[in-house]
């Protein structure tokens, strides 16, 4: 039975927190990177560090070969989401299929639209008014119109905004260089509004799903 898990995106943030519980796990480890250089920097020295790019099908094929579990935890700039990440996420729904690997979809909350009710539970209808909330449910559904055909074991844990390490968005990141620099941060929001966030550690904790069968097919 194949035990590889396999993350792609695995230098960013998430990517890198999933590796780094993996690898304290005993897990075997595909870390699946496009930038080498970054990637030693914030993945342990046991991953088994490789190169490829998600948005080619033929190297999505190859690094997902003899795959357990599969994380696609691939991001790239807001502005290229509708250009790139449809086409990354049929890729790797692609390779999970041809590897017989089931595959771990980490997700936001963009899906829902403005909130109906709160606290935001995961059947919140996906009302999303955004292009990028659209988006994302539309990826969504291929992935799990793919679980319900039985071609691939899908699983979706849901999260609020990152913090943490390696976590350098525009949001979060100038709060703690301020800090760090003794000077005031800023908060981009009403400061009375509550705003869910997560540990980018604690959201690692997603790789409980992937070897938890009864998980599968659900958000």
């Amino acid at each position: 039975m194949n035990q590889t898990h396999v993350v792609f995106g695995a230098a960013g943030a998430l990517g890198a927190a999933i590796v780094r519980w993996l690898t304290t796990e005993g897990t075997s480890v595909r870390a699946v990177v496009r930038d080498v250089e970054r990637a030693l920097r914030v993945l342990p020295p046991s991953a088994d560090v490789v190169v490829g790019d998600a948005t080619g099908a033929e190297s999505v094929r190859a690094v997902c070969r003899e795959a357990a579990v599969i994380y696609q935890c691939v991001n790239v700039p807001y502005h290229k989401w509708t250009a790139v990440m449809p086409g990354v996420t049929d890729n790797i729904l692609t390779g999970a299929r041809e590897a017989k690997a089931r595959l771990v979809f980490p997700g936001n909350v963009y899906g829902y639209g403005p909130f109906q009710k709160i606290p935001v539970t995961e059947d919140h209808p996906l009302a999303a008014t955004s292009k990028k909330g659209r988006l994302r449910n539309t990826m969504e559904r291929m992935l799990m119109d793919a679980h319900q055909a039985g071609d691939v074991h899908v699983v979706i844990p849901r999260f609020p905004d990152y913090y943490g390490p390696n976590v350098t968005n525009k949001l979060m990141a100038p709060i703690f260089e301020a800090a760090l620099a003794g000077k005031k941060a800023s908060w981009p929001g009403k400061l009375d509004v509550p705003h869910d966030l997560v540990y980018i550690d604690d959201a690692a904790a997603c790789v409980l799903f992937g070897t938890t069968e009864s998980a599968y097919g659900q958000v």
